[in-house]
């Protein structure tokens, strides 16, 4: 009888391990996000890209870390695994027009597919409509497909949300040529 458990109480140990070991689990990814996040800040792209791969392995449906590490990806002039992460980020989150733009520019500075690009920066503005690096970004895509006239009409869009100084956008749009 030395060892004997009812069926009832192993189930019950049976729970708090798991229970035990998601918490560690969770608390490791929480770490890591940290770490990946200050990484991220001080410009160890490296480093921030490691740890964001360490929280997605925990919680691969974490569409902000997907955005993040594209982000890093694509500062490492890794374009192709940044857009995979981009993508999967909206997928998770359609929502997320900042992911849509970072698509924008990857598809118009550096695949030169100026006509996703333009798909992915009016699917910005859809999202936020008071965007304003989506319609600089809208107007620079339009103009190398030559349709110069809304080109223009986004940029003049892009100015005039900066002077209204919406959603505390004009600090970047004064940064825009």
């Amino acid at each position: 009888w030395m060892g004997w458990c009812p069926v009832g109480a192993l189930r019950l140990v049976s729970l708090v391990l798991v229970l035990v070991m998601a918490s560690a689990k969770e608390k490791a990814a929480q770490t890591n996000l940290k770490l990946a996040l200050h990484f991220h800040q001080q410009g160890e792209l490296d480093r921030a890209s490691v740890h964001y791969k360490r929280v997605l392995e925990a919680n691969p449906n974490a569409a902000d870390v997907h955005r993040n590490l594209g982000g890093v990806l694509y500062g490492l002039g890794r374009s192709d695994e940044a857009r995979t992460h981009f993508e999967e980020a909206l997928r998770l989150n359609p929502q997320l027009a900042d992911c849509h733009l970072n698509l924008a520019i990857l598809h118009g500075e550096v695949r030169r597919d100026f006509a996703a690009a333009e798909r992915h920066a009016r699917a910005a503005i859809a999202l936020k409509e008071d965007y304003i690096k989506a319609h600089q970004m809208l107007g620079n895509v339009l103009q190398n497909l030559g349709q110069d006239a809304e080109a223009n009409t986004h940029h003049m869009i892009a100015h005039q949300i900066a002077e209204r100084g919406s959603e505390g956008d004009i600090r970047i749009a004064a940064a825009l040529p």
